[in-house]
């Protein structure tokens, strides 16, 4: 059996209830088995990997964290974007060349200063 369809096949059998092993512990398996696959399998089978992948617990967490990540990133790229905004505006700068310079539509401009 090809090393992808074993990982497959060891996602599968790790994603179902044992009696006497904790979650916690198939979890823990499937982060073990997840990075086999990431150090032995080429891109075209990961990608394979990573639909077996979310339907598991560790999938979900993995989308959970990238969530988490983006939101953060945004909200700081959101600041930092305001701040500049509020930077041309108290130098007078109109909104239509805050716009221009800033490279960020007008709409965005106008919604930041009225806030």
């Amino acid at each position: 059996m090809p090393e992808k369809e074993r990982i497959l096949q060891g996602f599968k059998w790790l994603s179902r209830k044992y009696p006497g092993i904790a979650e916690e512990d198939l979890n823990k398996m499937q982060a073990v088995l997840y990075a086999l696959a990431v150090k032995t399998l080429k891109s075209k089978d990961l990608e394979e990997i990573k639909e077996a992948i979310s339907m598991t617990v560790l999938g979900q967490m993995l989308v959970e964290d990238g969530i988490k990540k983006g939101m953060k990133k945004g909200r700081k790229e959101g600041r930092l974007e305001a701040t500049n905004v509020w930077k041309l505006s108290v130098q007078g700068e109109s909104p239509e060349a805050i716009s221009e310079t800033l490279k960020i539509p007008l709409k965005d401009v106008v919604k930041i200063l009225k806030a």
